[in-house]
């Protein structure tokens, strides 16, 4: 799989990470628009079976999203050596940094209704999962200025943006998804799984991929026995 391609490709589909778009929780339309980066990225998509394609879109989102949040965690070190304003130690950009560049964007927003305080602090808050799921409006942002001249106290946090950032969405999405898990009752078929997954790991992506469907083309032939 291409990285460069994937990026490229799902750079057309802002649906897939521009939390600002109309579409981004339309699970359909994503849905559509991961199917036609696969189309993009394989030339044999159409002529798989639609448990192959549903195999091939699990591995590109799970290369997208790590090529993702190493990008985002890039960010963070490059904003903490900046800060430390040692030079020398400035993180090296990430490899794929500029063509991951359009995923800044969506960020802007948030930038402006932030203190110069909360703005220097915005990627190491983003790591730690802190986030609000409301939407700011530039109401918002004049209200809270507005409490904060007329109220001896000001507001514990002065216009924070409500709106969840790509960033911080796709570190959300990591914690919830490995909170979200629930311990298994430990059985005989959890323990098969178990015992072969050092061997699995080893496989290229390739290989796991041609083992996952000779696995599930398996199971379907029992099935029909």
């Amino acid at each position: 799989m291409d990285i460069e391609t994937l990026i490229r490709a799902v750079q057309q589909h802002p649906a897939l990470w521009d939390t600002h778009h109309p579409d981004y929780k339309s699970k359909v339309i994503k849905h559509e628009a991961w199917i036609q980066v696969g189309k993009t990225l394989f030339e044999e998509f159409n002529w798989l079976s639609a448990e192959q394609q549903k195999l091939r879109i699990q591995d590109v989102t799970t290369k997208w999203r790590t090529v993702r949040d190493n990008y985002v965690r890039n960010l963070k070190k490059q904003a903490e050596g900046e800060r430390s304003g040692w030079s020398a130690k400035r993180i090296k950009g990430y490899v794929h940094g500029e063509l991951l560049s359009f995923l800044r964007l969506t960020e802007k927003s948030t930038a402006q209704c932030l203190s110069p305080n909360e703005s220097d602090s915005l990627v190491e808050s983003q790591d730690l999962g802190e986030s609000s799921t409301e939407t700011a409006t530039d109401g918002d942002c004049a209200g809270a200025n507005q409490r904060s001249l007329t109220s001896a106290t000001p507001p514990p946090i002065a216009c924070r943006a409500k709106e969840l950032s790509l960033v911080e969405r796709s570190l959300v999405d990591y914690v919830q998804a490995h909170m979200s898990r629930t311990t298994a009752e430990e059985d005989e078929d959890l323990a098969f799984f178990y015992s072969i997954l050092p061997t699995v790991r080893t496989l290229t992506p390739n290989e796991k991929l041609s083992f996952r469907i000779q696995t599930m083309q398996y199971l379907q032939n029992v099935k029909q026995q």
